[in-house]
Parts: C-alpha cells; structure tokens; sequence
C-alpha cells in the first residue's frame, strides 16, 4: 500500500516518507513548525525481521493485556 498517497487523498495537509534516522532528523523541525499546516503523515519505512539475539515474549497475549490494563488504574 502507498499509504502516504492514502493520506494526502484522505486530506493531510502534509505527507512525508523516511528510510533513515538522518532523515527522520531532518524532517522534524519542518513538522514540528508552527507554521506547517495540519494535519501531517509521517510514514517511517524499516526493515522486517528482529535481531538475532532479540528475546522471546515470556507472556501471552492475554497476559499482556491484562497487565497492561492493571498499569492504567494505577
């Protein structure tokens, strides 16, 4: 999907794309100006996959949800 062309059809007054963090980096002080209309898209393409020494989750997803659930009460 090209979602940025999604988004300007959708109505975003602004629509970016970044690979890179130097990218990224060069790009926030434009979206982050107060002079830049809203709203904006900022699609952050990265590679798929993980890392190779990434651990495993240790909890379900039910379990996840409701730790995650109990945190908010708090």
């Amino acid at each position: 999907f090209d979602f940025p062309m999604i988004a300007k059809a959708c109505g975003y007054k602004n629509v970016y794309k970044t690979t890179t963090e130097e990218e990224i980096n060069k790009i926030m002080p434009e979206i982050n100006n107060k002079n830049t209309e809203g709203p904006v898209f900022l699609e952050i393409r990265i590679k798929t996959g993980a890392r190779p020494d990434l651990g495993r989750p240790k909890l379900s997803p039910k379990e996840n949800k409701m730790k995650f659930m109990e945190f908010l009460r708090l």
